[in-house]
């Protein structure tokens, strides 16, 4: 069976994080349970199907094609259909140093660390820069299943930081945006654009200016506050002078900001709403000594 090919877009850019990102590897190391996804050469790497899922999920919920399995392709029992998207691993560019958060559940009872539920998350910091390359096979003879216009919006999309990758994307992490892009069209159906394409003599274009604003179907809360009382995140480094140091991060220009991880104003959030939800419903906390009277 031949690959119809008529028209091949092609876009490639820095693929940069807005926030802290976790894309895990196969088993835990020395430094963390949760370790990071790496290549051959021991580099930090996003993989291609992580960078596809998140695209096929975003362009599944936008709406901006009416058909994702045509473009994304799909397998149903004996059936499917390869995907006209190729998305290529894409490996960080500069030399980073992972940094490694701990994790732990709170018991709803107590309000402490609940037994059995401590671990370790290696995370690339933000500003982190990664090689990105997408191809998009439009057909010539066969029916137009949307490519081109799956093709825009995803380029869209990737330049205004609506698609998030990794772990953990409600707690905050794995906000990305494309910067430096830049993109190509190739006549493959051609003779003359066939040779272009194999030759690398076609032209990339740069893309200039950029969306903005929330995703489609996406409320964007921003929120400046300010501590009334001390507030403190714990690192899980001890200090050299004391025991428990404010948990930090470094932006990419070296400077150092003290950090109110997403998971512990989400974990806030949901204990808080639960004790209102259990309180009009009269229901005990599992665990806790009303349960058990």
């Amino acid at each position: 069976m031949s690959w119809d090919v008529g028209k091949r877009h092609e876009l490639r850019g820095v693929l940069v994080s807005e926030a802290p990102l976790h894309v895990g590897g196969w088993e835990p190391t020395m430094a963390a349970d949760l370790a990071l996804a790496r290549d051959g050469q021991d580099r930090p790497v996003i993989p291609g199907t992580s960078i596809a899922g998140a695209l096929r999920a975003w362009l599944t919920t936008s709406g901006a094609v009416a058909d994702v399995d045509a473009v994304f392709g799909y397998v149903k029992g004996q059936e499917g259909k390869a995907s006209r998207l190729r998305v290529d691993d894409a490996p960080v560019l500069d030399d980073v140093t992972p940094v490694v958060r701990t994790g732990v559940a709170i018991d709803r009872a107590t309000r402490s660390a609940a037994a059995g539920y401590l671990y370790e998350r290696e995370l690339l910091p933000a500003g982190t820069r990664f090689a990105f390359r997408l191809v998009a096979d439009e057909p010539a003879r066969e029916k137009d299943p949307g490519v081109g216009e799956a093709f825009e919006a995803l380029t869209a999309a990737l330049r205004a930081g609506h698609v998030v990758l990794g772990a953990a994307r409600t707690r905050g992490l794995g906000r990305v945006r494309l910067e430096a892009a830049q993109t190509r069209t190739t006549n493959l159906s051609d003779r003359a654009g066939l040779r272009a394409w194999l030759t690398d003599s076609s032209p990339w274009h740069e893309l200039t200016g950029g969306p903005s604003g929330p995703p489609p179907g996406r409320l964007v809360v921003t929120v400046d506050w300010q501590p009334v009382t001390p507030v403190l995140v714990k690192d899980s480094l001890p200090g050299a002078l004391v025991d428990a140091l404010p948990l930090t991060t470094t932006d990419p220009d070296g400077k150092v900001r003290l950090v109110l991880p997403g998971s512990s104003v989400k974990g806030v959030l949901r204990a808080h709403a639960e004790r209102i939800v259990r309180t009009l419903r009269g229901t005990p906390a599992p665990g806790s000594l009303a349960e058990t009277l």
